[in-house]
């Protein structure tokens, strides 16, 4: 499952984006949209409607996964869209017919992905969490604070779900070099460079940076680990 810990981090972008590339690498792909309270994986691939979708096969024992498969413009990508907004999204996701229908899934794909809602707004993505192999958190490099990443890592730990890692989204690349006029490879060099003079000197400054730029790389990995350094 792909989440975040709240609204506009962007998980539902780089779901869509992983889903693509291992596409192209020729695997079959399908992604569930489990956030049925703003499903957005329908506009995302451009389908045609939302319907039939996860809320009708959770619903209506009779629905088959066929019947909620929708095929995308994305060569070996499935969707299968939110469906119908249901008043009772949390019962439908724990209910036994979620469990069946990504057993279902994984018989027919090699890798399924799961839209999730944001893990601090409800408890939604909790539920899923308990019934999938892995989770990816993502957040905004820019707003998301550590505490609030920090509390949707914890939430998460508590299902017991393994922890693939965070993607740290809207970050823009001038952060992590010298602008746009160095070759990519030098820029590179210097970011794995920065964060490993980091990593050896807690809290140092040096060429004009403080740490509020090793911020991002400082407290996920940090909570990764389960030990935050800073609380903001």
């Amino acid at each position: 499952m792909v989440t975040s810990p709240g609204p506009g981090d962007g998980k539902s972008t780089i779901i869509s984006n992983i889903s693509v590339t291992l596409a192209q690498t020729g695997k079959r792909i399908v992604v569930i949209d489990g956030d049925m309270r703003r499903p957005t994986m329908h506009k995302r691939f451009n389908l045609q409607t939302k319907e039939p979708g996860v809320s009708n096969f959770l619903a209506e024992p009779t629905t088959t996964v066929g019947q909620v498969l929708h095929k995308t413009a994305v060569e070996g990508v499935f969707v299968i869209p939110g469906g119908p907004i249901p008043p009772n999204p949390a019962e439908l996701l724990g209910s036994p017919r979620m469990k069946v229908l990504i057993e279902q899934l994984k018989e027919q794909f090699d890798i399924v992905l799961v839209d999730s809602p944001p893990v601090l707004v409800v408890a939604d993505s909790a539920i899923i969490a308990a019934q999938v192999d892995g989770a990816i958190a993502v957040v905004d490099g820019l707003k998301t604070r550590s505490s609030s990443l920090k509390a949707a890592l914890d939430t998460l730990r508590n299902t017991q779900v393994n922890i693939v890692g965070v993607v740290i989204n809207k970050l823009k690349r001038v952060r992590f070099g010298y602008g746009y006029n160095y070759p990519y490879y030098y820029d590179y060099y210097y970011y794995s460079y920065y964060y490993s003079y980091y990593a050896a000197e807690e809290g140092a400054k040096t060429n004009g940076h403080t740490p509020a730029y090793r911020k991002p790389l400082d407290w996920t990995r940090d909570l990764l680990a389960g030990k935050p350094k800073n609380p903001n």
